[in-house]
């Protein structure tokens, strides 16, 4: 923006008053468990060539519902350009005034209270695997990430923000252990705004449990609740350990083909293509004629889990409760020799 208004310098005697502009743009900071933190910027151009004013705030949201917690005026400061400036050789001269400060947001608070990424987040490559649909943003023209109700709440009207793939839109891609962020860039006339959309923890584990998802699994057998398919599954994998064999690798699949929700079983191989011979020993253990499926209609994924299993001791808590070596408590302290 500043470049382009220096070059303006020398033609303002020739232009009209500029139109009134204004954006917005959204900077992710960091989280915690339950909010998410985004330092953000309110620029307008003051209806003028040779002003424009910054409002920085520190938006704080819950990881809940989105909900905006709390937001502060960190700063409003005006930017006013050298109107007398005639040297096409030197850039005019800016003045800054600071009109507003909150001494009370420090750095310290936000660094405890959100941690903020600790490397560059790279765009992941399911990115290719989103698009507009209705006003929507979805994954794999099906799951929908975040709706057009929550996109016709900001700046940009939604039919302007969508004209670009959604893959170009999104700068930056961050994560938590709940939840992912997208930072949208929506263009407009004259410049862009950036907003950050926050993927429920919901969404979350659906988006990350389907860009992980295979395209084939060994299929064992279906279930009418997720219930019944877990405690089918530890059961087999006792029955398939009693014979030694220990390559189940089961996951349970919540399945949406167009008819009644059900919960599939599979067993997730190593490797694609499937081995055969795998697949004879995995049904030799399990006793059950396993068959391949394609994971087309697979909608969510867990893995089976026992509520009532006792968590294994580690290595540290053993040596506490063991006490001294018993090496030590009989060995002998030998005098020095002198």
């Amino acid at each position: 923006m500043k470049p382009l208004i220096f070059w303006l310098i020398s033609l303002l005697p020739l232009l009209a008053t500029p139109d009134w502009a204004d954006k917005t743009n959204e900077t992710f900071i960091g989280s915690n468990e339950k909010f998410y933190a985004t330092y953000l910027t309110d620029t307008n151009n003051q209806g003028s060539y040779y002003e424009w004013r910054e409002i920085k705030k520190l938006n704080e949201y819950s990881k809940e519902d989105g909900s905006v917690i709390n937001s502060t005026v960190i700063s409003d400061i005006l930017y006013s350009v050298d109107a007398n400036h005639t040297n096409p050789n030197t850039q005019p001269k800016i003045t800054r005034t600071l009109q507003k400060q909150n001494k009370n947001v420090l750095l310290a608070t936000v660094l405890t209270s959100y941690h903020l990424p600790l490397t560059p987040m790279k765009k992941p490559e399911w990115i290719t695997r989103l698009s507009w649909k209705d006003g929507d943003i979805v994954l794999d023209e099906n799951l929908i990430l975040v709706s057009k109700n929550i996109l016709s709440g900001l700046k940009t009207p939604v039919e302007i923000a969508s004209m670009d793939p959604i893959a170009e839109a999104i700068l930056e891609v961050h994560s938590d252990a709940e939840s992912i962020y997208l930072l949208l860039k929506m263009n407009t006339e004259t410049d862009y705004n950036t907003h950050l959309l926050h993927l429920s923890a919901e969404i979350t584990k659906q988006l990350r449990d389907r860009t992980n998802m295979l395209k084939e699994y060994v299929f064992i057998k279906s279930f009418k609740t997720f219930d019944e398919a877990n405690t089918f599954a530890l059961e087999l994998i006792k029955q398939s350990q009693t014979k030694n064999f220990f390559g189940l690798n089961p996951e349970i699949w919540a399945t949406n083909d167009g008819e009644e929700k059900e919960f599939s079983l599979v067993h997730r191989p190593l490797e694609l293509p499937i081995d055969p011979e795998q697949v004879k020993r995995l049904d030799s253990a399990t006793g059950i004629n396993s068959s391949t499926v394609e994971s087309d209609h697979f909608v969510e994924k867990w893995i089976p889990f026992d509520p009532n299993a006792t968590p294994p001791i580690s290595d540290e808590d053993e040596d506490e409760n063991e006490g001294e070596p018993e090496d030590l408590k009989l060995a002998p302290i030998e005098d020095e020799v002198e």
